[in-house]
This record gives structure tokens, sequence and C-alpha cells, in this order.
């Protein structure tokens, strides 16, 4: 066992981190400097997740689940059987539940061009399940599918 490898084994059996001083380096090649892994900057989507919808027959019960669980506080939305959620102080993401009478989740993507969106998810093999719609005061947005039938919405 060469001393490389003796310090190897101090830093993985006790977790202290033993390196030598930079004169015993420079004296053993067996001893080169410690490697530290590259810096890598996180990748930022260009057009970032920024809602979500939770679905099912009971709108409030799902409410209540996720307030009881996570500690979301939710609030009467701006439709009928609909509750919103509010993002915590820029950490997470606002959304809402409303009532369907099957369960699902939906995600939507926050896009500057909303009919070039579609027109790109159509293009690649979706399908338009709403198609740019504007409700005043609240949201303008679009549902589709993508080929392996995964819904997400889109919102200007």
């Amino acid at each position: 066992m060469n001393r490389r490898t003796m310090l190897m084994g101090l830093v993985t059996g006790s977790g202290v981190l033993v390196q030598p001083s930079l004169r015993a380096r420079a004296s053993d090649p067996a001893l080169e400097p410690l490697q530290r892994p590259p810096v890598v900057e996180p990748v930022k989507m260009a057009d970032p997740i920024s809602y979500f919808e939770f679905a099912g027959p009971d709108a409030a019960g799902l409410a209540r689940f996720y307030e009881t669980v996570f500690g979301w506080k939710t609030a009467p939305g701006p439709f009928p059987n609909y509750l919103s959620v509010a993002a915590d102080a820029g950490a997470g993401l606002a959304g809402g539940f409303r009532q369907e009478e099957k369960a699902e989740r939906v995600l939507y993507v926050r896009v500057a061009d909303l009919d070039g969106a579609i027109a790109k998810v159509v293009a690649e093999g979706g399908r338009v399940l709403i198609p740019p719609t504007l409700v005043p005061g609240v949201v303008h947005f679009a549902l589709f599918e993508d080929p392996q039938g995964n819904r997400t919405g889109l919102m200007k």
C-alpha cells in the first residue's frame, strides 16, 4: 500500500480529509493534488414551469389533504369549485385545485408567445385540447396533450 492509498483510506474510513503538506506532495509523486470536480452551472429553463393544478372529484378535499400534509394555504379561486395556492415569498409555484370527474395534474409553462408555442406543439405531434383562451383579468392560457398523453398547460 502506497501513501496515496493509505491517505485515501483515511479519508473514507474516518470521514476526515487528510492532505499532506505541499512539500510532501512535491517530493512524492504518489501524492498528486486531490482533484475537485468541475463546478457545473445550473441550466435555466427558457420557458419555466410557473403554475400547477391538481384535479379530482372533490377539489375541497384535495386542498385539505395538501394543506394538512404540506401546510399549503388555499383560498377560494376565480372559478366555482376552484381553490388557489399562492407561492411562498418566491419559493415554490403558485397553483390550484379544481373539481373534475377524473384525477389529474397539469403543469403550466409560461411562454411569451402563446400562439407560437401552440404551433410548435402541433408541429411536434402534440394535440391541442384547449386553444389559446383569454380569461379576462385572470389568465391567457392553452392546454395540450404531448405525443405520449401528458396534459400540459401554457400561460402567457
